[in-house]
Order: structure tokens, then sequence, then C-alpha cells
């Protein structure tokens, strides 16, 4: 597990399902997620190319905030309850996370894409660094490179442990469930 200032960062367990459907239908997080998309989620978190399926907590009541994930090839996805959205959480998770990424994992870059739609994260992302590689069909697909990262101030800030990766990885890794029929056409 890992702390942020307001915020405890967990992988993912059974316990947390129902917050995280819960989350993942909410029309006001993303209005085109419904319960049919519920087949991506499960993907999500039982994916082999995930680096971490995590959600996080608030430090001083224990409310569920959201959740994030990172897949190995750097794509970086971080969803928050409604409830929570303008104090800053959502910064405070994608620092961590570029940090974590960037630095203890030394991936080259982090990418997402977000709703052209949701001009708070947009604004989130290009206060950070991210910059916009292509946009189409309702999305934007945003960058943050590791140079970037080196150039950035925010950088010399604490790293996460490097055992906190293992741990995540280990738990994602272990929780996969083989798929009960593989069909190849």
């Amino acid at each position: 597990m890992y702390q942020t200032t307001r915020l405890l960062i967990r992988p993912f367990e059974d316990s947390d399902t129902l917050d995280v459907h819960n989350l993942w239908t909410d029309p006001r997080v993303d209005p085109s997620r419904t319960s049919s998309t519920m087949e991506l989620l499960q993907d999500k978190i039982h994916a082999t190319h995930s680096l971490f399926f995590v959600v996080f907590e608030m430090l001083d009541t224990g409310a569920f905030v959201g959740m994030s994930t990172l897949s190995i090839d750097g794509e970086w996805g971080i969803m928050l309850r409604k409830e929570f959205w303008g104090r800053g959480l959502g910064r405070e998770v994608a620092q961590w996370t570029l940090r974590y990424a960037l630095s203890e994992l030394q991936m080259i870059e982090v990418n997402l894409r977000v709703l052209e739609s949701n001009v708070r994260a947009l604004h989130l992302y290009n206060s950070i660094g991210f910059l916009e590689i292509g946009r189409g069909q309702g999305i934007v697909q945003m960058i943050f490179t590791r140079d970037a990262w080196e150039a950035s101030p925010s950088q010399q800030t604490k790293s996460p442990p490097i055992q906190y990766a293992f741990h995540v990885c280990r738990q994602t890794v272990s929780s996969v469930q083989p798929p009960v029929q593989s069909v190849i056409l």
C-alpha cells in the first residue's frame, strides 16, 4: 500500500467489486459506460498486461474515492466518484502514478484517453504536462514522457517504495483467472 497526502492507494480486492461497479456505470463519471460495458471492466481487473489496478480511499475516513489502472504499454486510466471532484485528489493520483511509472518502473511514457467533453480532466492533464497527440470521435489522446518528467521539478518528490510495485504486480498476476474456453478462429 502507498499513501499520498490524503489518500491510501492499494491493490484492488474482491470486496471492492461493488464500489468499482457503481463507479464504472455512473453516467456522471463516464456517460459512455453502462452495465453492458462490464466486460471491459472485468478485462481490466483480470488483465495480464496490467501493471496495476488500484483503488484509493480517503486516509481520514476510509471512503472509496476511485480507481486507477496502468498497463504495460503505459496506458493509464483513472476514475473518481463525483462526490470527490474538485478537491485535487485526481492531481494527487496523477502525480503518484507518473512518479511510480516513470521513476520506479522506468517507463518511457504514460498515455491516456479522455472524453473531449471532460473539460476538468483536460485542464488537469494539461496543467501537469500531458501533451495532446490526437483527437477524434469525442476522445483526446495525451502523453507524458519520461524526458518531461525528468525536466519537471515535481519529480524531486519522494517516490513510492519499489516493494509496492512488486506487491501490486503479484496481486494483479495472481488474481488472473484463466478463461473458461479459448477459441481460435
